[in-house]
């Protein structure tokens, strides 16, 4: 038997590996359309082993709202995203990278963003003229639109510095033409980068302010080439400046160049190691009072956040690394205590908290300091359960696994609790202990936050390994009740209409007051869990969903009649058709495909696809028909069921083993003795170039080399003269 544990909801493909269940005497649990082993890192608004651990370090924030947008600000965007409709906000899949998305002009001045807009402008019609020279390069395309959209590999921060200085040099008192040749040029560099080169004579030099401003263009690429002492040497006038912004960046810049150099000092990049010279060890000294003179100077200044988080990286530099797991922690507590609240609270929010699972919740970065924190502990312990679970040979016992780590939650003794009941649930399945672990819902709260949702999502789940769908279901409609957020709300959603399929209760997911609302999710249901003649009821009765809808159930249940060789079904769902004559449902019903001729490259006449099943009904057993069936599945228009990806079918649908495949009717074929001589020959032939990618793309079947070899010496021998054998060289 088979146990259920939670499971991605991939927008790419959702791989459900079932394993044996740890435990004895309680009942398993069960798999379901989203419960399942996943190898993939989720991204579901619960507290599961199955999440990626920044997924798990987010969600305990308190604040349903921000977790929710900081869980879409890390999913993974599909290529493909653009081009099909979104079905569920479910990201799940969690990218290896962050992209920031952040939009800058959010946050800036409607008139600077004016000007960057013209700047990129004028910068994209230079390389559009000068796009050969500029290819040589290195400078390999511009896009026609401004981007200020911080993603992929920008830096935050790189792009910040040169808003900030066009910010800087806009509201300084130079003319407008000194201003424009400034900011075109920090914009060039922006873009160019190490391949810009500054040019004085390219100036109007003629005061202080424009000359300080230019000093600043060449420490900046002095900084991007690492030339740091140059860098250096070059912004000491700059600490004298009368322009607030140049004297407060070039103070927090000392700090930063000596960060530079001890990192130069201590880190070997290619092997990923620090190492222990005294040389290093002054300029994280030096940098580290720099930071300090800093903050000090400006408590309230641009980059204060950033300095805070530097002194970090200093410290592990050091290797302090006590101290920085320490510091995260204390931080992990109560960041908004920490984490400046402005205009982009929630973009260092994400930043800090990414931080906090690279350099606490890692076990590979964070090797020796012992996490203490309760909440990331149990991170740490969830992960620890999601990997035992791939590997349970490794035999580790409640101890090892969370007995060991109870000391710590003193502090949090309900989330003990839950980390224990997640054992049960998923290493040693006793679902009984699950319920009698979690506490019941207190239903006189009207919001609950992540960790409550999740102690109810656990206990619905052990009443389902129970087969007590009533109470189960019961929780899922409490807790829809108590949700405020998309991503909460789409998962208990997907949750209810996996406890009404395994109850056998699917039909309570058609009702008009049903909490399954979502049109893909229905589809889904439609099409693997559905009767034929609830399906029916549906598209006559006409009381839920539009009419495309239900000509869409139609064609669907037409096509699953077709699959499955039920002409007497076939007959009498398609006169059903004639409820639509009058609307336009082309696009996902394609009903006209019944009345048209079946093509194929085989000069078979085989009519339209009405008279084959006809034929299928007066005798089914006929090799002609059954080769005409054959091509007729295979240019079966498909339907679109939306998000057939993100719905895992792992309990088996009724009709999914009752398909008839093109495979199944060249068998037929083959093996019967009746068989007409030519469409045995074809038969054989596309019997074994079924196999000709390397896999059997007719179904899912495994057929042995040697019986393939068989089809391919009887297509040889005893059809030696047809078209067939002499077209076919190889067998797989």
């Amino acid at each position: 038997m088979n146990k259920r544990i939670i499971q991605s909801l991939s927008l790419l493909n959702l791989l459900a590996l079932q394993f044996a269940s740890a435990g004895g005497g309680e009942p398993s649990y069960n798999n379901s359309i989203i419960f399942g082993h996943s190898e993939i890192s989720s991204n579901l608004p619960y507290l599961t082993p199955y999440n990626d651990t920044r997924v798990n370090v987010i969600l305990q924030l308190n604040d349903n709202v921000v977790e929710d947008q900081l869980l879409m600000a890390i999913k993974e965007t599909g290529w493909d995203e653009e081009s099909q409709k979104k079905v569920l906000n479910l990201p799940v899949h969690v990218s290896s990278f962050v992209q920031s998305n952040y939009d800058l002009t959010a946050e800036r001045s409607p008139e600077l963003v004016a000007t960057v807009k013209k700047l990129h402008q004028d910068y994209y019609s230079y390389w559009k003229k000068n796009e050969e020279a500029l290819r040589e390069i290195g400078i390999w395309s511009i896009s026609p639109e401004t981007e200020l959209i911080c993603e992929y590999y920008c830096s935050m921060s790189e792009m910040d510095a040169v808003l900030d200085y066009i910010n800087a040099v806009e509201k300084s008192s130079m003319p407008a033409d000194q201003k424009y040749a400034l900011s075109y040029a920090r914009y060039q560099l922006f873009l160019e980068k190490e391949k810009y080169t500054v040019n004085e004579d390219s100036f109007d030099l003629s005061d202080t302010v424009s000359r300080d401003f230019y000093r600043y263009l060449e420490v900046a690429l002095y900084f991007i080439t690492a030339q740091y002492d140059l860098a250096r040497e070059a912004s000491q006038p700059l600490l004298q400046s009368d322009n607030a912004w140049l004297k407060e960046t070039s103070v927090y810049l000392q700090a930063r160049l000596s960060l530079k150099e001890a990192q130069e000092q201590l880190v070997d990049e290619w092997e990923g190691t620090i190492s222990d010279n005294e040389v290093g060890k002054a300029l994280i000294n030096q940098s580290r009072a720099e930071f300090k003179t800093y903050m000090d100077q400006y408590p309230n200044g641009l980059y204060y956040s950033s300095a805070q988080g530097l002194l970090r990286r200093l410290n592990w530099l050091a290797g302090n690394d006590a101290e920085v797991v320490r510091e995260l922690e204390r931080w992990y507590q109560a960041p908004s205590q920490f984490v400046k609240k402005d205009q982009r609270y929630q973009q260092n929010l994400l930043t800090f908290l990414l931080e906090v699972e690279r350099k606490v919740v890692d076990p590979y970065e964070n090797k020796s300091v012992k996490v203490e924190n309760p909440k990331l502990l149990a991170v740490r312990i969830l992960q620890s359960l999601r990997y035992y679970t791939y590997d349970p040979s490794a035999n580790y016992s409640f101890e090892d696994l969370i007995g060991q780590y109870q000391p710590y939650f003193k502090d949090e003794p309900r989330l003990y609790q839950y980390l224990v009941a997640t054992y049960y649930s998923e290493i040693d399945p006793q679902p009984k202990k699950v319920v009698e672990l979690l506490p019941v819902l207190d239903e006189s709260k009207q919001t609950l936050t992540t960790f409550e949702l999740s102690e109810q999502i656990l206990r619905a789940q052990a009443f389902e390994a129970q087969k007590r769908w009533s109470a189960a279901e019961t929780i899922w409609q409490e807790l829809y009740k108590r949700t405020n957020t998309p991503l909460q709300r789409e998962l208990i959603e997907v949750g209810i209409a996996d406890n009404y399929v395994l109850a056998d209760r699917v039909d309570l997911a058609f009702t008009a007051n049903s909490i399954v609302q979502n049109p893909a999710l229905r589809d889904s249901l439609i099409e693997d869990h559905v009767s034929r003649g609830f399906v029916i009821d549906l598209i006559k009765d006409g009381y839920i969903g539009d009419e495309k809808t239900r000509a869409k159930w139609l064609y669907i249940q037409l096509t699953k009649d077709v699959k499955t060789i039920n002409p007497i079904a076939f007959f009498a769902d398609i006169k059903l058709i004639y409820q639509f004559k009058n609307v336009d449902v082309k696009d996902v019903a394609h009903f006209d495909f019944f009345n048209q001729p079946i093509k194929n490259a085989y000069q078979y006449k085989c009519g339209i696809p009405i008279d084959v099943m006809q034929k299928l009904e007066n005798n089914p057993n006929d090799s002609h028909t059954q080769m005409c069936y054959s091509f007729m599945v295979e240019r079966m228009p498909a339907y679109t069921v939306m998000g057939s990806q993100q719905f895992t079918h792992l309990k088996p649908s009724n009709w999914a083993t009752q398909q008839i495949t093109n495979y199944d009717s060249y068998r037929k074929v083959i093996d019967n003795p009746k068989a007409n001589k030519d469409d045995r020959a074809l038969a054989l032939y596309h019997a074994v170039n079924c196999y000709n990618r390397g896999m059997n793309r007719c179904d899912d079947k495994e057929i042995p080399k040697s019986e393939r070899k068989h089809w391919f010496d009887t297509l040889k021998r005893e059809h030696s003269d047809s078209q067939w054998a002499k077209q076919q060289k190889y067998y797989w």
